[in-house]
C-alpha cells in the first residue's frame, strides 16, 4: 500500500482487513504500509518519487518485493500481488504494475482529491477484494 502512512491512520485499512480475515471472507494477507520519504517538500518529492517513475517501480518490485519474501509468505505468482494507492501514488501503482507484470498482477488506483470534483476524501478505505 503506497502512501503508507494514510491507509492505517484515516482509512483504518488494517481494521477493515482483519474484519474480513475474522469473517473468513479473506485469506490473512500481507500488507506492507510503504510511506512518503519524508520531506520538507513532500509534495514535490511524493510527485517526482512516484508518478510513473521507472526507478520507483523498480524499487518496488526489485527491492521491496524481495526483502517481503525474504520475510513474510508472500506468492511468488504476481497475479497474487496487488499494489495499491492514492491519487499519485495511485498512479505509480498502476505504472509499476504495467512496466513490471512479472512482479505485480494488479495496480489498484484510488482516486478523490476534491479537484477532480469527487466527494470523497483523499485517503479511503480500499474495497477487499479476493481473487482478480
Amino acid at each position: 500500500m503506497l502512501d503508507g502512512e494514510c491507509w492505517p491512520r484515516v482509512a483504518r485499512l488494517h481494521v477493515g482487513l482483519d474484519n474480513l480475515v475474522a469473517a473468513r471472507a479473506i485469506v490473512p494477507p500481507v500488507v506492507a504500509f510503504v510511506r512518503n520519504a519524508p520531506s520538507s517538500q513532500i509534495v514535490r518529492t511524493r510527485i517526482a518519487e512516484t508518478a510513473c517513475n521507472p526507478a520507483f517501480a523498480a524499487m518496488l518490485a526489485d527491492e521491496l518485493l524481495p526483502m517481503l519474501r525474504a520475510r513474510y509468505p508472500v506468492s511468488a505468482d504476481p497475479d497474487r500481488v496487488v499494489l495499491a494507492g492514492d491519487s499519485y501514488t495511485g498512479l505509480a501503482a498502476a505504472h509499476a504494475a504495467l512496466e513490471r507484470p512479472d512482479a505485480f498482477g494488479v495496480g489498484d488506483v484510488h482516486l478523490g482529491h476534491p479537484r477532480l470534483g469527487l466527494r470523497e476524501p483523499p485517503c479511503r478505505p480500499a474495497r477487499a477484494r479476493q481473487g482478480r
